[in-house]
């Protein structure tokens, strides 16, 4: 536990007691997990139950699975570390579609390429995409749009993707500030290792290289195990939430079990390699952890250190054991004009692709509630389901909406509420769902000290 709480310092009860499982191995009841809380985090304790912040409660309005797709980049590790992430959601079920760190995200090719990777796997995508205003989005915007005309031509002449100001892509900047607060400080502490004792200089191209080497496919590692987390685990409830309360995995396979639709269209995969092969460079800088050359090196130099693999204990040894190998090859460091090669190999990684839109695409109709919230999905080309007859007709025939689902798919009002800060109150919270081996008989003191317990862990006064 005092291992798991120097990672994860701000996580609340469930998600430590999944990393307790599915990390170490080691299942514990609530009971036993709440005694140890009680015993050796009361500070803990103390502050959830005092809370921190009030939140003011906004509306997000979603017609189904796989309506909206909204993307984002962040990029507060960037300047820090030269490390940068990206993320795609769902977010009727709240399911992560990917979740992904690289040296760059400002690449249309490079961002393009996650979505393309998500077709392949799913062999489906929503009615429209949403991200910010940056350039970087410009190739999903087109490549989307291509998919959606080619298999609704009746959309032709529309952009099937939205744009969001900064700081308006909202379930994102939910995502990212959770992500902040239960993943990142564990892992930046460990980052910051190399900064703090100066074994790594982002500057300095050779340290930045072997850098990225080191850190860049064991962090994916764990942001892989992270999205597992979020997609698998059921959230908090929210007894102010209207979409379904279940896994988001769940939720997304199994829509009509939560009473919902999905919206999904489905995609070929030949019509996923076309796509690839039209906005796709697979030679362009950006998608080589490190140059060529370097890569060879590393390798030999890992055999010579013994190949270890990477984890959060030994990833500076082997990051310190590489650089050593490779000053004793290179005593007077890598050569200036390798090093204004490499260099200029950053330099245009960040260009990729035509970032403009073509100027007969108009955007998609937006409908706007009563309480000025506007809908930003695809259903019936931008204005959803709900809706007089008199505005459908019109897009009935171009998207075959199915009838007798339509009073199902009326829209989902949902909060955007984050939780209140404190680790006792994380995205995931106990709940009367959660069950385990020791929930049946209990004792009267038993049950005593066990809701004592929980009235710390809830939200339900």
């Amino acid at each position: 536990m005092q291992e798991l709480r120097q990672i994860y310092p701000n996580n609340g009860y469930k998600e430590l007691r999944d990393a307790l499982l599915e990390e170490k191995g080691i299942a514990v009841t609530r009971r036993v997990f709440f005694e140890y809380c009680a015993v050796y985090e009361p500070d803990l304790l103390r502050q959830r139950r005092r809370g921190h912040g009030k939140y003011k409660r906004k509306n997000f309005y979603c017609a189904g699975v796989m309506d909206l797709i909204v993307i984002d980049q962040h990029d507060k590790w960037k300047y820090l570390f030269g490390l940068a992430l990206h993320t795609g959601l769902d977010p009727y079920p709240n399911e992560m579609l990917w979740l992904k760190i690289w040296w760059n995200n400002n690449n249309p090719m490079l961002i393009l390429s996650y979505y393309i990777t998500f077709l392949k796997n799913r062999g489906a995508t929503s009615l429209i995409t949403q991200s910010d205003l940056g350039t970087e989005n410009v190739l999903i915007a087109r490549a989307h749009t291509y998919l959606r005309h080619r298999y609704d031509p009746g959309l032709e002449g529309t952009l099937q993707h939205r744009y969001k100001g900064e700081k308006q892509n909202v379930k994102l900047e939910i995502a990212w500030s959770l992500l902040r607060k239960t993943w990142v400080p564990g892992f930046e502490q460990i980052l910051q290792q190399g900064l703090i004792n100066n074994w790594y200089n982002p500057i300095n191209i050779v340290e930045r290289l072997v850098f990225r080497w080191v850190f860049i496919p064991w962090l994916q590692a764990e942001l892989d195990f992270y999205m597992q987390r979020w997609n698998g685990r059921k959230k908090r409830r929210d007894k102010k939430k209207i979409l379904p309360h279940g896994v988001p995995n769940e939720i997304a396979q199994h829509p009509e079990r939560f009473g919902a639709v999905s919206f999904a269209v489905k995609i070929e995969q030949d019509t996923v390699k076309e796509l690839e092969e039209i906005y796709i460079e697979k030679t362009n800088p950006v998608f080589y952890l490190v140059p060529p050359e370097m890569e060879i090196l590393l390798k030999r130099y890992h055999q010579e250190c013994g190949s270890p693999m990477v984890n959060r204990q030994n990833c500076w040894d082997v990051y310190k054991c590489l650089m050593v190998a490779f000053s004793h090859e290179y005593p007077n460091g890598l050569d200036q004009v390798t090093a204004n090669q490499w260099t200029q190999m950053d330099i245009n990684a960040s260009k990729g692709g035509d970032d403009r839109l073509p100027d007969q695409w108009h955007s998609p109709p937006q409908r706007m509630f009563s309480d000025g919230t506007p809908y930003l999905g695809g259903a019936f080309g931008g204005i959803g389901p709900g809706t007089s007859k008199a505005l459908l007709d019109p897009f009935h025939a171009a998207h075959n909406f199915n009838e007798e689902h339509e009073e199902d798919a009326l829209f989902a009002d949902f909060s955007d509420e984050e939780p209140d800060k404190g680790p006792y109150n994380s995205d995931y919270s106990c709940d009367e769902s959660d069950s385990d081996s020791d929930d049946g008989e209990k004792g009267i003191e038993e049950k005593a000290v066990e809701e004592t317990l929980l009235a710390d862990f809830t939200d339900e006064e």
